[in-house]
């Protein structure tokens, strides 16, 4: 067994843990209190957002006093988890609160949190950003009897705790013909709630329900038009009546339009555009994607008319030009004529819809024909038919199977295609269970295969004392480039540097250090790491932003405690998550921890050891205590083959 460690300075106090955000959604233009529940809250000093504009400023209204932890209860309390079966879930034992100032420019929608102590940067947290205020349901009780309604006003914005069988009721004053967007956020926070709303009239009789909806994971957004004029209720519940300390979620009423899909959903960086919204009929609404470079994928507002809400949609920057599909194009002699490379789009109206584009191909072509339709909201299952000049079929694709960062990865329908004869060629997209609707949309990109680097950090934020570094461990995936990959600091501040700067050609595994000098500000910021790579002959160039997707909730464990694979909400965080690294720098620490192997060689059933070299400060004498984590490490407690840590002697663990 061959493992490598990394170790974390604590230098303080344990990092921050927080477990729940109140109120989990946040005013754009203006100031939030917000309640931070969790572990190890004190001393904080701010906040750090996945932002891809201008920083969100924090003011510390209250911090926790530092708790007295035993030594001896220290490791132990490391290794508990809220969400273990059988389990009584871990109460927080600490609140911070804070005002939390969003800039006006920022696009609505899903941003990751964290909050910066003198120890550290917590885990990622997920809220949402609103145009609404959002408030604090504080009536509800825990016996749920005799629960009341409250009477909201429209449109509102209103969080509530999620309680084990609990439901909860909110009355609304409607007109006839009024129709009214309804929105819950709670599987989107990163947690395993499963909303659940029923809309009833004043006889208690059901007027609308729904459930999940595609590409909210769990959460619903939707609309219901009203025929008659007078009250109603609007419930919400987890739809298995489960519910959790950690847990809240976000109801949100009004006008915006319930849309999850747009077209087209590829827009150029820097541009004006129009979108349709198909799911509510809207056509050729005007939108702004003026981002900063290098975003590859971000959320933009959308609203129906001028007074109109916002609803928050998932775009993608590409340079490829969009070609909407034409009705009617069923038929392969119906197609609608586009231009590769180019992203075709477009969207199944009805169950048994099919569309086809028609692209003029020349010999000696080579085209990577890539579907998208999950990524976008829609549920669309897809598959791909091209026909060649005389319509014969001679490629059939669903879904794919591939490797990528050592592991089986299933895409949606892609494949390579050389072009053998000029002519017209067909494709054909259609939904693979013969279903559509108004949300199924999707997108097929037409262009030549590229050469394509992906680099993935284990970590996604980083606490480096002045005079001190941290390692940045990177996964390096290359296609149809061979090369070493240089890499770039883009939004360090000064003092901070990386070291080494050059990954070989022939490694698919590297260690960087992010170096803080004592120039290096006491800061909280974002960094990005621009990774680029030339092949031997200069032919080849291909450049990407190094990724990371870090855990945003604790992971669920099965009887014997291995974790599980994250869940869905999980897999896909929101965009701005995964191309920002959080960067904190502290004043210097009392002491340093280097440890002088890079790797260690273990036999099953023995034991292996390393010496871990420290200095101290002047004046400095404190116990220093360590963590080591990955997948084999474990407690002896776990009764299972694994590998445990134990302290051999003073030098040694």
């Amino acid at each position: 067994l061959l493992v490598a460690a990394t170790f974390v300075v604590d230098t303080v106090h344990a990092s921050p843990f927080v477990e729940r955000i109140d109120p989990p959604s946040l005013q754009r233009g203006a100031t939030t209190r917000v309640t931070l529940r969790g572990r190890h809250l004190e001393q904080a000093t701010g906040v750090w957002s996945s932002s891809p504009l201008s920083s969100w400023s924090a003011k510390v209204v209250q911090s926790p006093q530092p708790l007295s932890v035993p030594q001896t209860s220290r490791f132990a309390e490391l290794h508990l988890r809220s969400e273990i079966p059988g389990r009584t879930p871990e109460r927080p034992t600490h609140e911070c609160v804070l005002e939390i100032t969003v800039p006006s420019d920022l696009p609505l929608g899903m941003y990751g949190l964290r909050l910066a102590t003198q120890s550290g940067l917590s885990n990622l947290c997920i809220v949402a950003i609103d145009e609404l205020p959002t408030a604090r349901r504080t009536d509800l009780r825990a016996d749920l009897k005799n629960q009341s309604p409250l009477e909201v006003t429209l449109p509102t914005s209103i969080s509530a705790d999620c309680r084990p069988a609990g439901v909860d009721h909110y009355a609304i004053q409607v007109s006839a013909g009024q129709r009214v967007s309804f929105e819950v956020i709670g599987n989107r926070f990163g947690k395993d709630f499963d909303p659940l709303v029923t809309i009833r009239d004043s006889t208690g009789r059901t007027m609308a329900q729904r459930d999940n909806d595609v590409g909210l994971f769990f959460d619903c957004r939707f609309s219901y038009t009203f025929t008659t004029a007078g009250r109603y209720v609007v419930e919400v519940r987890d739809a298995r009546f489960d519910g959790h300390p950690f847990w809240n979620y976000v109801l949100r009423m009004g006008d915006f339009p319930a849309a999850r899909v747009a077209l087209p959903s590829t827009l150029a960086l820097g541009t004006e555009a129009s979108v349709n919204l198909p799911e509510v009929g809207a056509n050729s609404l005007p939108i702004k994607a003026l981002m900063p470079p290098r975003s590859d994928s971000f959320f933009l507002d959308v609203r129906t008319h001028e007074k109109g809400l916002v609803t928050w949609l998932p775009f993608t920057a590409s340079t490829l030009e969009s070609r909407l599909e034409t009705e009617p194009n069923n038929e392969l002699e119906q197609a609608t004529m586009a231009t590769v490379p180019g992203a075709l789009q477009g969207v199944l109206q009805t169950a048994g819809d099919q569309d086809v584009f028609a692209l003029e191909l020349k010999k000696g072509q080579s085209f990577l024909f890539e579907a998208t339709a999950r990524e976008l909201g829609s549920p669309a299952d897809l598959e791909l038919v091209l026909f060649d000049q005389q319509g014969k079929e001679i490629r059939r694709v669903d879904d794919v199977q591939q490797q990528r960062n050592g592991t089986q990865t299933t895409y949606e329908a892609r494949f390579d295609f050389n072009v053998g004869q000029d002519g017209i060629y067909k494709l054909l997209v259609r939904d693979l269970s013969g279903n559509g609707g108004p949300a199924y949309a999707y997108r097929i990109e037409v262009a030549p295969p590229q050469p394509v680097i992906e680099l993935v950090a284990d970590y996604g934020a980083f606490t480096i004392p002045q005079n001190s570094w941290q390692p940045l461990p990177l996964s390096i995936t290359r296609t149809r480039i061979a090369g070493p990959i240089e890499l770039e600091l883009l939004g360090a501040p000064p003092g901070v540097t990386l070291e080494p700067r050059t990954i070989p050609a022939e490694a698919n595994e590297f260690i960087c250090k992010l170096v803080a000098s004592d120039a290096a500000p006491i800061s909280i910021g974002t960094l990005q790491v621009l990774a680029k790579c030339r092949s031997a002959d200069g032919k080849q160039t291909a450049e990407a932003l190094v990724k990371t997707y870090p855990q945003i909730d604790r992971v669920l464990r099965n009887k014997d405690r291995i974790p599980y694979a994250p869940r869905d909400n999980q897999s896909q965080p929101p965009p701005s998550v995964p191309e920002r690294l959080a960067l904190q720098i502290t004043p210097p620490a009392p002491f340093t921890v280097e440890v002088p192997i890079a790797e260690l060689l273990m036999t099953k059933y023995q034991t292996a050891s390393f010496p871990i070299e420290t200095s101290r400060a002047n004046g400095f004498t404190s116990p220093i205590s360590f963590m080591a984590t990955g997948g084999q490490i474990g407690t002896e407690d776990e009764e299972r083959d694994n590998v445990f840590l134990r302290e051999i002697g003073r030098a040694h663990v």
